[in-house]
Order: structure tokens, then sequence, then C-alpha cells
């Protein structure tokens, strides 16, 4: 169904060997050599939480940096990570408890054209207890606008200081692609924030030049998740020509769960769901 795709996002898995041991095996069935980049979310490596990566196909695309987007010496808590106000509380609450990686690449660098791009991929908070009036619920419905505005401010800020340079967002975002009526992180991500009389939650300010929907159509999948279908499976990225578009990778847009059967071989993946991204339209 991938095709071997140039560039895989994924999340939910534990530690850098897990990502490690399922391109090894990717390798092994089908010759293509992936490589492995996750940052553990609290510098730990070892724990059973859940991080985001890339598995990139480096004959086509050099790897030219990967960044976690988080304070320096973040180590998973509220005292030394980006944060949110909790409305239960008042006080500073964990903002990302997955932080987005970014990834500086050059698709055919040793071309006569070659070309840069950057790729986002996110995990943003679910949907559960977002219902509830006291309790979890402000503080969840909180999270989610907050991380919403924390990942339009940083794809502003990467197309502004990357003119004409792709910037590329992928990632379960845990949202519909139309408003909950409790938050609409998609439209802040967008560039196109919800009015505030038509969510529970304050209007986010405009943070973010429009971005462009890449074959809304193909990615529009109902997943499931606690019996909730959400458009987790999106791609966004900002501007350029659709020739320019298609040029940077050979597979066609494909984003899913990927329930990979290598994966059952595989006892340090633990089994994980690999949300797979491709970036591009069919060439």
């Amino acid at each position: 169904m991938l095709h071997l795709p140039d560039v895989i996002g994924t999340i939910e898995i534990f530690e850098l060997s897990g990502l490690q041991a399922l391109a090894a095996e990717i390798e092994a069935i089908s010759g293509v050599h992936y490589e492995a980049r996750l940052f553990e979310n609290d510098g730990t490596s070892g724990d059973a939480d859940q991080d985001v990566g890339f598995l990139v196909k480096t004959s086509r695309v050099q790897i030219d940096s990967v960044t976690q987007i988080e304070k320096p010496g973040c180590d998973g808590t509220a005292a030394t990570c980006n944060t949110f106000t909790d409305p239960n509380t008042n006080a500073p609450a964990l903002l990302n408890d997955r932080p987005p990686l970014v990834l500086r690449a050059t698709v055919d660098a040793a071309t006569l054209n070659p070309r840069p791009v950057i790729i986002v991929v996110n995990h943003t908070r679910s949907f559960i207890d977002i219902e509830l009036v006291t309790g979890e619920g402000p503080r969840v419905r909180a999270k989610r606008k907050a991380q919403a505005e924390f990942l339009a401010d940083l794809l502003q800020e990467l197309q502004t200081d990357n003119p004409g340079i792709p910037v590329m967002s992928v990632g379960d975002y845990n949202s519909y692609q139309f408003n909950d009526g409790y938050t609409d992180p998609i439209s802040v991500i967008k560039g196109t924030p919800t009015a505030d009389d038509q969510m529970v939650v304050d209007a986010s300010p405009d943070l973010v030049n429009p971005v462009a929907l890449l074959a809304e159509a193909s990615v529009r999948q109902a997943l499931s998740s606690l019996a909730v279908a959400h458009f987790s499976a999106s791609i966004f990225r900002s501007a350029m020509p659709r020739q320019s578009a298609a040029a940077f990778f050979k597979t066609a847009l494909c984003a899913s769960y990927l329930v990979c059967l290598v994966c059952r071989k595989l006892e340090t993946v633990m089994f994980p769901k690999i949300l797979c991204k491709v970036f591009c339209e069919m060439v």
C-alpha cells in the first residue's frame, strides 16, 4: 500500500531501539534501508512512554538535522519543559507529552537539483475526558487548545525563517477535520481559527498563514480511537506550486495507522501503531 515511501512519521514508539528494529525488519523484507530517528520525550530510554519519530529512506533523502521542539534540559515535567496553565489549579502544567520533532532534510542532495524540505511530526492530546464539565474536562480542553497554538506558532516560525522551503506538518492530531464543539485544533493549525461562540473553549488567535491540506479526500479516513472516529491522519504543508510538491517524493499520499505485520516479530517494538505519512502526490 505504501510502496516504500521516502519519509515515514511514526507515533507511539517506546524508544529508538524499537524503531531501529522495525527499520531493520523492513530492510530484511524489502532491501530498502531506513534510518530511524527518535528523541525520548523525557530524556529517559527504556520506559513505556510514547514518542514520535522518523524513518527516512536515506538513498534519496539526506538527513540534515532532527530537532525536538522543547526547552533545553526538559525532563518531562512542568518545571523544565513548555507549559500551559491548568484551569483546575491555575498552575503551570506540562504542555507536550510528546514534543514535536522537526526534520530538516534534502531530497536528491547529490544531484543537480537538490531540494530542501522541513517536516514536523506531531502527536497531540487525545479526546479522552474532553466532554466532562468538571474534573479532567477543563484541563483536557485547555491543553488541546494550547497545543494547537504551540504548533501553529512553530509552523509560522519555520515558514518565516525559511522562505522558499516547503514546511510540512504531519501526525496524529487527535482531531476532526471540522469543529467538534469543544476545541478545534485543526482550524488553528490551518490558520483559520474557529469563532469563540462556536465551541466551549475561547477562540485562538490567528497564528499562522493558511497552509494547504494535501489531497484531503485521500487522507480523510475514519480512524477509531476509543470508539471515536477522528481525523488524526493529516498532512499540512506551506503553500507551494503543485509541481514542486509532486517532485519531492515518489509515492502516493497516504495517511493512516499502519498495523505492520513485521512488528509482530519484534518484541522490542511492543506492537506499536505506526502512523505512516507519505509527503507528496503520485508522480
